[in-house]
């Protein structure tokens, strides 16, 4: 079993039995919709994702996994760190090319704008700067980017709940930023099962990508969670579909 794959179980089992009544976990995963919600104060939290997509009728993409870390700095703000490994499949002529790389890290946080208050949904600000160097060699000549994302959460009612985000990326290589959007209905089938369903996208000039999902979510207690998602793109700039898994906990106050 992978090193870090050992450490992941062995902090898990400890959360397990420290977990004590309190609020559930909230997580950014498994829907492209972030949370506005905030890490507690001077808590520790950690989200895993396994995500395999099938790009095209030749071409597929393995992460292995998407590593977000973020930590509680105060009530308003959290801090982030992003990571994630790519393998990548191609078909060429009978033969299978695979390709490994590291994509730039990214840094930032998540600020905490409004709470909900009548029609006014919860808001929160997050920012991201990319950092080629920390990556594989390919990236090494890239420029630092941003990204940003307002997002935004109204609740429908105990069980139900309407998320969106609206922002931009760079990617270092273009000057010209894409538009990102996620509109994400979430329901609560139980007090330990979640479910979503979801439709992203992106624009970059012309070409625009739009994508719908679902997925559900376990919480095995208050600070550990495992979860499923699927889904498929809706036009021919997206991937043809893609399926992934994943488990969050928190560690901290």
């Amino acid at each position: 079993m992978p090193k870090y794959l050992v450490v992941i179980v062995f902090l898990c089992m400890i959360q397990t039995i420290k977990a004590q009544e309190k609020s559930p976990i909230q997580t950014d995963r498994p829907d492209q919709t972030e949370s506005p919600s905030i890490t507690p104060k001077r808590q520790l939290q950690m989200e895993f994702g396994f995500v395999y997509e099938g790009e095209n009728k030749t071409t597929s993409n393995f992460t292995t996994p998407n590593i977000l870390t973020k930590f509680g700095l105060s009530d308003k703000v959290e801090l982030r760190l992003i990571t994630d490994y790519d393998i990548r499949y191609q078909q060429a002529n009978d033969v299978t090319i695979k390709k490994k790389q590291f994509n730039p890290t990214l840094i930032g946080c998540k600020i905490n704008l409004f709470d909900e208050k009548k029609c006014l949904p919860k808001t929160s600000l997050l920012l991201h700067v990319g950092l080629p160097f920390l990556a594989s060699k390919e990236f090494n000549k890239d420029n630092v980017f941003t990204t940003f994302r307002f997002l935004m959460q109204h609740t429908l009612s105990n069980k139900m709940s309407f998320s969106y985000n609206l922002g931009a990326e760079w990617d270092g290589v273009t000057t010209a930023p894409a538009g990102v959007y996620t509109l994400s209905l979430g329901y609560g089938i139980s007090s330990k099962i979640g479910s979503y369903v979801e439709l992203f996208g992106s624009a970059q000039g012309k070409k625009a990508e739009h994508n719908y999902d679902m997925g559900f979510t376990y919480l095995i207690n208050s600070n550990f969670q495992l979860d499923i998602s699927g889904g498929f793109g809706v036009n021919k700039n997206a991937p043809d579909y893609f399926v992934g898994c994943g488990l969050s906990f928190r560690t901290g106050d």
